[in-house]
């Protein structure tokens, strides 16, 4: 594990809700991302752009910050938050650069575990916080 952009207390609903996606797209379509469904900063992550099929002139004009904890982070993407998932050790690229793929890790079923009963007991990703015992 690596140190992650935002450390894991400041996470809110942007990485949360990130980190439910990933389980699904890990349980139901082999960890493949739909890249339409990422908020993607043209500037940072041009590539994912182009892999969308949006050209230059289509590029994203306006960009939204990640919401965290007590405010938010601007030039920082659904991109950016899936590093800092993979950097605490919860997610794993199996895929390549421009074909991301990915899998839970043994910690990251663990989170999500406990994301998911939060939210079942009407819990919202932005209040949702983890800490392990």
């Amino acid at each position: 594990m690596s140190e992650p952009s935002v450390p894991l207390a400041r996470w809110g609903k942007d990485h949360w809700s990130l980190l439910a996606y990933i389980e699904t797209v890990c349980v139901d379509k082999h960890g493949e991302i739909d890249l339409q469904r990422m908020r993607c900063d043209p500037d940072r992550h041009p590539q994912f752009l182009y892999l969308r099929g949006i050209g230059d002139e289509l590029a994203c004009k306006t960009k939204y910050p990640t919401l965290l904890k007590g405010g938010e982070l601007p030039d920082h993407d659904d991109w950016d938050c899936l590093d800092d998932l993979e950097a605490v050790g919860l997610v794993e690229n199996i895929g390549f650069t421009m074909e991301p793929r990915y899998t839970m890790t043994e910690r990251g079923h663990g989170v999500v575990a406990a994301l998911r009963k939060h939210k079942a007991s009407g819990g919202k990703f932005a209040e949702f916080a983890f800490s392990e015992v």
